[in-house]
Order: structure tokens, then C-alpha cells, then sequence
């Protein structure tokens, strides 16, 4: 669990501007940088970015989707900042 302080935010806000995310999602990058962790989803606009891994959806995975519309992202890894 990672506390949102003002200093994460800002640096998220910065992050999500300049590479067109939405809050949430440049939170969550945010948060695998400051770490130095890998970012696991199935979002395909991380796909290009570094230290992500990204796994294309399988037609299982939308079916399920479609009914509880949850995806999947986590970051792996551990360091002090």
C-alpha cells in the first residue's frame, strides 16, 4: 500500500499529462517508477511504455470483461525510493 501525498500526485498529474493517461492509470505508473517496478496489465496503452509488461487480452478475458468490467493491472517489484 502506497500513501497519495502531494508530491506523488503532482508527479502523477505531470506523468498522465505528458504521456495522455487518465488519473488512475498515472497514478498506478507512477507509483511502479517511484518503486522501480513492473507494471503488469492488459491495458494496451502501457503496452509501449518502459518498464511494463503487457499481456494482450485473450477472448476469455473480454467475454468476462464484459460482464464484471474489471481489468487487470499491478506492479511487481520492491525497492526503497
Amino acid at each position: 500500500m502506497v500513501d497519495l501525498d502531494a508530491d506523488l500526485a503532482i508527479e502523477a498529474a505531470a506523468v498522465g499529462h505528458e504521456e495522455k493517461l487518465a488519473l488512475a492509470d498515472s497514478i498506478i505508473y507512477t507509483i511502479c517508477e517511484k518503486f522501480n517496478a513492473t507494471l503488469w496489465t492488459q491495458d494496451e496503452h502501457f503496452s509501449r511504455m518502459p518498464r511494463v509488461q503487457y499481456m494482450e487480452k485473450t477472448k476469455m478475458d473480454i467475454n468476462m470483461g464484459s460482464r464484471n468490467n474489471l481489468g487487470i493491472a499491478g506492479c511487481q517489484g520492491r525497492s526503497n525510493p
